[in-house]
């Protein structure tokens, strides 16, 4: 009853934390392409919208959630519709944090709920646009998993609320893999609470598989349904096994090294404040006592849980790329605003007990902790409006390619009709969909044709994986090609673009002597060689 006395207070605030959100994001919204990741996506979600299939017709290793979703946007809106997709990222930021909300009530009042939204917000929108702003696949995820972890709270482990959990968690999962670790997290509480029978664990589990295989089991039907089962396996899974096997744990602690700094600069109150109370959390439970913090030890195993698997799920394949860390910002925000939930009702009863000392402690700890607040806003936030010109022109600041192929893209426009094909050899899909041209072949990218996997130990040593081309892959590029006949192949080799500087056209036989047929050098656009098909060689 009091939290419903509260709900047109709650209600207004949200509003305005969702309004800094927006504001903080909306610039980069009419960016083109804000990640190499969203070309990807796009150019897929155009195969789906031409009768194809994920994996089959095109070849990404991401779940399928992301294509379908934007192959949506693209039929309410129009294909290649970036603008549209980034407004749908800004929503599923603003259901995360309205879930994010619900959680912070529910756990430890309206002043944690609030504080959590705006701070993930916050976070969400922090550090490198192409990471953070992103419309790429864990953004999504997190939209699922945290309402997943609200609805299994807020229905004291009945089995409709477990149920529900495991079908939103599949969900996140069909949009990222490691979205499937929220229930991990569900999982591990059900049995490491004293509160909860054996029976009642082993009961909730079931039913939370119930759930989540439910959702699994349509997915795998609709694949089988359409002959790409098979290809959602090898393509969609297996491909992520073998590049995971490729990194060392040795490597992944240096990278763990190299990037968290980066990836929390400027947020360094965040994650400080949020791992404090991650360490009272774990001492309560530990010592199964309540703490300040939290009103149940079943509420600090949970967060516990929640902190620990987050980090696992942003660790999985040894990367630490910016945009993994939306896994853990969730409980990073709801743990920060604990900590100033806690801070200030603290400083309130101090005042009002007249107790000097412990005024003046946490009246300096609310100092710190809000120009930590503060500095994180203006050194992401504010600054990106600076920024954002920027990326209009180059799509990426950091992209010394992106001038290169904003022109191929629009040469290639200019010299083809909108119903005729192109083929990229190299990792560069931005050029289709700046272009609005499609893919000749099912490699949107070529990544499988040479073995590479982008970011992995091998590929940032700059060693040949020729062992590790996927099986039959060339033999499918040929067909494709043969089949389609691009009237333009472009070569990004010559600028070493992701790294092709190694794998030119002229390496490899096959595609050697199929250019070489039917193809002439037409110009060279940066760091772009640009083939022109001569029909009258067919």
């Amino acid at each position: 009853m009091k939290i419903l006395s509260h709900k047109k207070l709650i209600i207004a605030v949200f509003l305005l934390s969702s309004a800094i959100t927006v504001l903080l994001r909306l610039p980069y919204s009419t960016v083109p392409v804000l990640i190499v990741d969203e070309a990807l996506y796009a150019e897929i979600a155009n195969v789906i919208l031409d009768g194809g299939m994920p994996y089959r017709d095109a070849w990404e290793q991401k779940p399928p959630g992301v294509y379908y979703l934007y192959a949506l946007i693209f039929k309410l809106f129009g294909r290649n519709n970036l603008f549209a997709v980034h407004c749908f990222c800004i929503a599923a930021v603003l259901i995360t944090s309205a879930g994010l909300l619900y959680i912070g009530i529910l756990m430890h009042g309206v002043g944690t709920g609030i504080l959590a939204s705006f701070f993930y917000g916050v976070l969400s929108s922090a550090g490198s646009a192409s990471h953070f702003q992103a419309a790429n696949t864990e953004i999504f995820a997190m939209v699922f998993v945290v309402w997943a972890l609200a609805v299994y709270l807020r229905s004291g482990k009945s089995a409709q609320g477990i149920l529900c959990s495991g079908f939103l968690t599949a969900l996140g999962f069909v949009f990222k893999q490691p979205a499937g670790f929220g229930g991990v997290v569900i999982l591990c509480h059900l049995f490491l609470t004293r509160s909860t029978p054996l029976r009642k664990a082993i009961l909730g589990a079931v039913w939370f598989f119930v759930g989540f295989l439910f959702v699994v089991m349509i997915m795998a039907g609709f694949f089988l349904i359409h002959g790409a089962l098979r290809d959602l396996w090898m393509v969609g899974f297996w491909h992520n096994i073998l590049y995971m096997r490729g990194n060392s744990l040795l490597y992944g602690l240096h990278v763990a090294v190299k990037n968290i700094p980066v990836q929390t600069q400027g947020n360094q109150f965040f994650y400080l404040s949020s791992a404090s109370v991650f360490c009272f959390s774990l001492w309560s439970s530990l010592k199964k006592k309540h703490s300040f913090l939290q009103k149940s030890v079943s509420r600090n195993i949970f967060f516990a849980l929640w902190w620990c698997i987050g980090w696992a799920s942003v660790g999985l394949g040894w990367r630490f790329e910016g945009h993994y860390f939306f896994f853990v910002l969730p409980v990073v925000a709801l743990l920060s605003a604990f900590f100033c939930s806690v801070c200030t009702r603290y400083f309130y009863s101090t005042i009002m007990r007249h107790k000097l000392k412990s005024i003046g402690l946490v009246f300096l700890i609310i100092v710190v902790s809000s120009c930590g607040i503060g500095y994180s806003i203006y050194k992401h936030c504010l600054g990106a409006f600076r920024l954002q010109r920027t990326y209009k022109v180059l799509l990426d600041p950091d992209n010394p390619q992106g001038e290169s192929f904003r022109r191929t893209a629009q040469f290639i426009k200019n010299n083809t009709l909108p119903n005729q094909k192109i083929f990229v050899w190299g990792f560069c899909p931005e050029i289709y969909v700046l272009s609005d041209r499609r893919c000749a072949s099912r490699f949107v990218f070529c990544n499988f044709l040479i073995g590479q996997m982008t970011g992995d130990e091998f590929f940032f040593k700059n060693n040949e994986r020729l062992d590790r081309v996927i099986p039959g892959a060339w033999r499918y590029l040929m067909d494709d090609l043969l089949s389609n006949f691009p009237v333009f192949i472009i070569d990004t080799s010559p600028s070493n673009y992701f790294q092709y500087g190694k794998y030119p056209i002229a390496r490899f036989g096959e595609l050697r002597s199929f250019v070489n047929s039917f193809y002439t050098l037409e110009k060279r656009i940066g760091g772009f060689d640009v083939y022109r098909l001569d029909e009258a060689r067919i």
